[in-house]
């Protein structure tokens, strides 16, 4: 748990390859755990992945399709079908 953490504060001061090892840690030690998956891909997001992005959340998805923290992804989906429905 301390790597999520850890993870969260390199994010803020804009280390994602190190934010992202450091999940990527945890998700090995617990592959489980639904909001580092979250944080995940909200990191390879804000790298200009969103093919990474999605990836984590498809997983996240899948572990707990009825997750409260999923609602700020479906949100974002919702809002990006009804900005860009050519893509949706």
């Amino acid at each position: 748990m301390l790597n999520l953490f850890a993870a969260n504060i390199h994010a803020k001061l804009g280390d994602l390859e190190q934010a992202k090892a450091l999940i990527s840690t945890a998700l090995e030690e617990n592959p489980y755990i639904v909001s580092a998956w979250l944080d995940l891909g909200e990191f390879y997001l804000l790298d200009f992945d969103p093919g990474g992005a999605w990836f984590c959340w498809d997983i996240a998805w899948r572990l707990h399709p009825d997750h409260h923290l999923l609602v700020k992804i479906s949100t974002f989906e919702q809002q990006l079908a009804s900005k860009y429905p050519y893509f949706f």
